[in-house]
């Protein structure tokens, strides 16, 4: 079983501005603690954003008079997955689910779904020992089809920009930790391959996954 990829994910384009990355990540956690605050609601008017919007750019409002936003479980995977990517140097599949287990454990109440909960259990007892086998297992050997991979994906995305086939490697494997399902695993590899042709994405599907 492979659970680090070293491909190299030297950058096409050398010159391009790490405000890029920053925005990016800055803009997924901001997306992440803005959407939490309509969660679950079926119907969301466009006002109450717009409100929203309004008050966090008001300047004469002070932090207290705002609404507090918090990020979610959507982050604080998105946050290990890119952790362990700087750590490593490399996909790590341990060293991934190691840090959403820690990361779990020191924060559990982030709004994180009962099925990836049940996987984190596992593989604390089992001390990581198959960082693919608790999600595999879930639901008759079906696995997740829900969109945990797709929503931490950015760090993915970053790393590994100057080189797509190892992107969505990458992409594929850090879904399957928690999300084994090929519609969950072919939603984040979509979702990551955004700045790439469609087409050429769609052929790559039939390949990995």
């Amino acid at each position: 079983m492979n659970t680090t990829s070293t491909s190299s994910t030297q950058p096409k384009d050398s010159k391009i501005s790490v405000d890029y990355f920053i925005g990016c990540l800055l803009g997924a956690l901001l997306g992440d603690c803005i959407g939490a605050l309509f969660e679950g609601q079926q119907d969301v008017p466009m006002e109450s954003v717009e409100d929203l919007f309004q008050d966090l750019t008001n300047e004469d409002l002070t932090l207290d008079q705002l609404v507090p936003l918090e990020f979610t479980d959507d982050t604080a995977m998105l946050k290990s997955v890119a952790e362990s990517l700087i750590r490593n140097k490399c996909f790590n599949a341990r060293d991934v689910a190691n840090t959403f287990v820690s990361e779990y454990f020191e924060s559990p109440k982030r709004g994180y779904g009962a099925s990836v909960v049940d996987v984190f259990v596992k593989l604390k007892k089992d001390k990581v020992s198959d960082p693919f086998q608790p999600a595999r297992e879930q639901f008759n050997g079906s696995g997740s089809y829900g969109n945990g991979g797709a929503m931490r994906i950015a760090p993915v995305a970053l790393f590994a920009h100057g080189n797509i086939e190892h992107m969505l490697d990458i992409a594929a494997q850090t879904t399957k930790i928690t999300h084994t399902h090929r519609l969950g695993v072919h939603g984040a590899l979509l979702q990551v391959n955004n700045s790439f042709h469609i087409e050429e994405t769609l052929r790559l599907l039939t390949h990995i996954g």
